[in-house]
């Protein structure tokens, strides 16, 4: 089995399709986008619902901030509904769905926001 290393884990992991996609997201928002690696969780549990978010993202005073939920396949509105459901337990103000090629965000952007654009 092929294994991927996690930086925010710090371990390697299984290199699951969707595990691909969020390394990838996990590498561009850290070392593209300005995410401090200490205000990242992965895997994070959902409270309540015996799931887990693929990322979430911390503000400074270390409240949830966004939520992005990673898919190997083609992106849909269930799969956005599942991650408006999670957040039903953290109340970020920023939402993400993405895929290798593909991301849907609330609110609507027109490009993934950098660290410093979701605390403008």
């Amino acid at each position: 089995m092929q294994k991927v290393f996690d930086p925010v884990r710090s371990k390697w992991v299984a290199a699951t399709p969707e595990e691909i996609v969020r390394q990838q997201w996990i590498h561009k928002m850290i070392h593209e986008l300005g995410y401090p690696r200490e205000y990242i969780a992965v895997e994070k549990e959902v409270p309540q619902m015996l799931r887990r978010i693929d990322i979430l993202v911390y503000s400074r005073a270390f409240q949830p901030l966004l939520l992005v939920e990673c898919k190997a396949e083609k992106l849909s509105s269930a799969a956005f509904d599942q991650v408006v459901g999670y957040n039903a337990s953290f109340n970020a103000p920023y939402l993400a769905l993405v895929s290798a090629d593909q991301m849907f965000l609330r609110p609507t952007l027109d490009h993934f926001p950098t660290y410093e654009e979701l605390h403008g």
